[in-house]
Formats: C-alpha cells, sequence, structure tokens
C-alpha cells in the first residue's frame, strides 16, 4: 500500500485500482488511500484530504506519511470492514514506498492486479504450482504476460509477517 506515495505512484494507483475492482470493491478506495499517504493536500479523484476528516464529529487529519499498520484502512472515508477483512488478505503495508511483489510468494489477486494480461487459468497454474525461481526472467520466459510488471517482481522477500500463539 505505501507504494501509493514512492516514485511509480501513479502506475501502483493503478495496480491498487485493479486489484480493488478484481475483489469487487470500489476504485474509489485507491483515491482515498493514495490521499492518505500522499505528502500533499490535494484531492486525488474520488478521495479525501484533511478538509474531509476534520468535518467528521471525531476528526483527524491524514497521515500524509507512509503508513504503519494495514489497520489505517479503517480511517478512509466510506470504509467498510468487510471491504478492510478483503484487503487484508491481499495488500500490505511494509516501512518502504517500493513495490516489490515476491514472485515466489505472491497471491493470485495481487498477480492479477499486476499483469491484467495474465489470464485466470495461468495465475492459477503459477500460485498452485511450488515455485522456486532465481530471477525474474526465468518467471517472464515462463509466463511473458509478467514482463510489463517485471519492475514490481522480485524473487527474494525483505520482510516478513508471523502470527503467533504461545502458552
Amino acid at each position: 500500500l505505501n507504494s501509493l506515495a514512492g516514485n511509480d505512484a501513479q502506475q501502483n494507483h493503478v495496480r491498487l485500482k485493479t486489484l480493488l475492482r478484481n475483489l469487487n470493491l470500489p476504485e474509489g478506495i485507491a483515491d482515498s488511500w493514495r490521499d492518505w499517504v500522499d505528502a500533499d493536500e490535494e484531492i486525488s479523484g474520488f478521495g479525501a484530504e484533511d478538509g474531509v476528516y476534520l468535518m467528521y464529529d471525531n476528526a483527524y487529519r491524514t497521515a500524509n506519511q507512509l503508513a504503519g499498520h494495514i489497520s489505517e484502512l479503517k480511517l478512509l472515508k466510506d470504509m467498510q470492514p468487510e471491504y478492510v477483512t478483503l484487503l487484508e488478505d491481499n495488500v500490505c503495508v511494509i516501512p518502504t514506498d517500493s513495490l516489490r511483489l515476491n514472485i515466489n510468494t505472491a497471491g493470485s489477486h495481487a498477480l492479477a492486479a499486476l499483469s491484467p494480461n495474465l489470464a485466470e487459468p495461468q495465475i492459477l497454474t503459477l500460485t498452485e504450482a511450488r515455485r522456486s525461481y532465481t530471477d525474474i526472467a526465468e518467471a517472464t520466459s515462463e509466463y511473458p504476460e509478467l514482463v510489463p510488471a517485471a519492475d514490481a517482481l522480485t524473487v527474494n522477500s525483505e520482510y516478513f509477517e508471523v502470527r503467533v500463539r504461545a502458552q
């Protein structure tokens, strides 16, 4: 999600809109999120900046910086709890504004958003198989439809989420 504040913000904004459309969620969420993490006070499309949130009974401002937690989605204008539930499984918040998705672990919705030319049967073949690509060229030679998304793909992960329950 934080990639909407980076150098490729426009391209990643389109990718987020594609993901939202594929999940049957309002595309305006992408505009609101972009306004949440960008540094300016200019409204993007159907987004919202401080002027909207300051009118709420419990007023607050947009972050205008990288998000620290995915729960910040709940603060967006017109956000519904069921939207957050769907998004939590398909997006993440990491402390960088560049989009680097690991091709070896990426889910089907994320890949479909990155590369709309990749047909559903190809996505399922890719995501249901055991993946161990050592470089992006190997993946793009097998799936040429991924070439336009190669800039956002990697074969390594720098950040991990761990859920632990201890007794």
